[in-house]
């Protein structure tokens, strides 16, 4: 596999910041090398860090996580009751209920998994 990284950059040469040492790279070199490495064809890993944003306020913290919380539990209650609803013989007799309510656990837990995601940001965000 070819590393996309330019080969100074890899070797610690090409310009030299501040500091003078070998190896360390000016904002523009530090630019350079990530703009190629993001624009080269490739394989590309799987997963990517998000972005983190900067840390909120204690109050805009509070207010966001007990929103999220909220709908954490929601959701959570909601794919309970629709787990239970599938085990009923009388949905499981009727085909057309048996889809709708399968179908709606599927958005619920598409939900969910979006909802402990934003959960997951804010906490990388907490003051």
């Amino acid at each position: 596999m070819a590393d996309p990284l330019p080969d100074e950059v890899v070797q610690g040469g090409g310009e030299r910041g501040a500091g003078g040492a070998p190896g360390d790279l000016d904002g523009a070199a530090v630019t350079a090398a990530v703009t190629a490495a993001v624009t080269a064809p490739g394989p590309r890993p799987a997963t990517t860090a998000p972005a983190r944003g900067p840390k909120l306020s204690k109050d805009a913290y509070r207010r966001q996580r007990e929103a999220i919380d909220a709908e954490l539990t929601r959701l959570g209650l909601r794919k309970n009751h629709l787990e239970l609803a599938v085990g009923d013989p009388a949905v499981r007799a009727n085909f057309v209920e048996l889809r709708r309510i399968t179908s709606e656990l599927a958005d619920v837990e598409a939900a969910l998994v979006v909802a402990e995601d934003a959960w997951l940001a804010l906490e990388e965000r907490a003051p």
